[in-house]
């Protein structure tokens, strides 16, 4: 029998609500769910910005609405919106607390939000807190260059919330005192803090399979990407993106078919079997597997037969879907002139603006690009190229980092700040992009940051050619699309 969920209910206990018999209310919920579809337009992941703004508080206002009259839906849509700042400040904290009494209610999307919440890492009277899959990235600061813990979520983004950072700081500080001349209390501290990870864990997968026991299909997709996000557990990913599929989901078809494709631990590669499960996901109108598999279609690769044709018609059906990703690759295809469609200035810059309102980190760089160079009809303009680097940078985007970090050196459309562009530089070399690690270690040696630091810079020329060699060594050719995100 499954592990129930930390709320200590049975499942059988719940009752079952469904707002189906409140037409308004039904209404209500319809035209929030479809503007917070259009608020995280990629696997539930929001994207903020201003011209959104809008439609984030118009779907907390609504949601609140259906709240006051009594729907256990919208409350978990209000929680959603707290978690991400839809309408009001996020506050992750609030959002969790406020689940807990819908739990008892039996609304699936209760469970699998807390258990996003808790995957998070987001501490509160009810989330244990736990630091193990803290990140180390490389960040500037002033004059050097030095190695900080943060916290991202399981998108990869850094975690704003102050009481995270002030537990943050006093966990940093106890260890630190700890290994000056304490083993014992860093031990104690070590055991203790694997314990509630541990607990922890176990709290995620027990509120995704009460969600999944409640009939909500999304649960097991969640739950097998946390496996092997978080996980590392393979088999057991495999085995919730088999149930999801077997329910006929799209997203489990597409997960299934990218551990085919790519293979995972006991998983091995099947082209075969992925390329039938992507089919399967994109006849129900999947974007991701869309464009996957138009893009291979267009090229003639992974065992699918080239048709030029038949690929552009399934990355225009993404497009149609404003599935980021898609509208960005059908922008280079006019920017390449790729078989079928004919190379367009126009068009491609169209449809990379479009690419970059919905959200691509890819598109708004490259966007940026293109109005550093004054390239493609578009009249050149440093400040507003350094507007859209900076932006990119919200999604840690390595060339962003880079391209915004140099304009700060430098001057180029902002005010000189060596400090920023420390910083900057140094996010970019800490994700391992090589022109920023060579770069980093050559403005040390020569002291373009106010300061000259020849073993600093050494050390990251020496750490990119390692890096140079390890990516050299694994390298096994060309990727010809990069949408698959496990």
């Amino acid at each position: 029998m499954r592990a129930q969920p930390s709320t200590g209910l049975r499942l059988s206990g719940f009752r079952k609500l469904s707002y189906s018999a409140h037409p308004e209310t039904h209404a209500l919920l319809k035209e929030v769910d479809s503007l917070l579809l259009a608020l995280k337009p990629v696997e539930g992941i929001p994207f903020p910005r201003p011209h959104l703004v809008t439609k984030g508080n118009e779907a907390f206002r609504l949601a609140s609405l259906a709240a006051e009259r009594g729907s256990e839906e919208a409350k978990v849509r209000v929680a959603e919106c707290t978690l991400w700042g839809f309408g009001r400040k996020s506050c992750p904290r609030e959002a969790f607390r406020s689940l807990k009494d819908v739990c008892y209610s039996g609304i699936p999307e209760a469970f699998a939000l807390r258990a996003q919440i808790l995957w998070m890492q987001v501490e509160d009277d009810y989330i244990l807190p736990s630091h193990s899959t803290s990140e180390r990235k490389s960040v500037g600061e002033g004059n050097q260059v030095k190695l900080v813990e943060v916290e991202v979520d399981n998108h990869g983004n850094l975690i704003n919330d102050p009481e995270k950072k002030k537990i943050q700081q006093l966990r940093v500080e106890n260890m630190n005192r700890a290994a000056a001349g304490n083993p014992l209390t860093a031990d104690v501290a070590k055991e203790e803090l694997e314990k509630k990870e541990n607990e922890r864990k176990d709290n995620i997968v027990a509120c995704y399979e009460a969600a999944a026991d409640l009939g909500y299909v999304k649960a097991e997709v969640e739950l097998g990407k946390y496996f092997l996000q978080s996980r590392n557990d393979a088999e057991n990913a495999y085995k919730w993106f088999q149930k999801a599929s077997a329910k006929k989901s799209p997203a489990g078809y597409y997960h299934l078919g990218a551990m085919q494709q790519n293979g995972y631990g006991d998983v091995k590669p099947d082209f075969s079997a992925a390329l039938k499960s992507f089919g399967m996901a994109a006849s129900l109108g999947h974007s991701q597997s869309l464009l996957h598999m138009g893009v291979c279609s267009i090229h003639g690769t992974l065992g699918v037969e080239k048709n030029p044709k038949a690929g552009l018609d399934m990355v225009t059906k993404a497009v149609e879907n404003d599935y980021p990703a898609a509208v960005h690759y059908l922008a280079l295809m006019y920017h390449n002139g790729i078989e079928p469609v004919q190379e367009s200035d126009r068009r491609f810059i169209m449809l990379l603006e479009s690419a970059a309102d919905l959200g691509s980190p890819d598109a708004i760089y490259q966007l940026g690009d293109v109005y550093y160079k004054g390239d493609c009809g578009v009249e050149s303009n440093l400040r507003r190229a350094f507007e859209l680097f900076v932006e990119a940078t919200q999604f840690q985007h390595a060339e962003a980092q880079y391209a915004a970090g140099l304009m700060c050196l430098y001057g180029l459309g902002t005010k000189q700040d060596l400090t920023q562009a420390s910083e900057l530089i140094g996010n970019a070399a800490g994700q391992e992009y090589l022109p920023a690690m060579r770069s980093l270690g050559e403005l040390y040696i020569n002291g373009d940051f106010g300061i000259k630091m020849d073993a600093l810079g050494k050390a990251w020329l020496d750490r990119a050619d390692a890096t140079e060699r390890e990516k050299n060594s694994f390298d096994g050719g060309v990727k010809v699309i990069d949408t698959i995100d496990l």
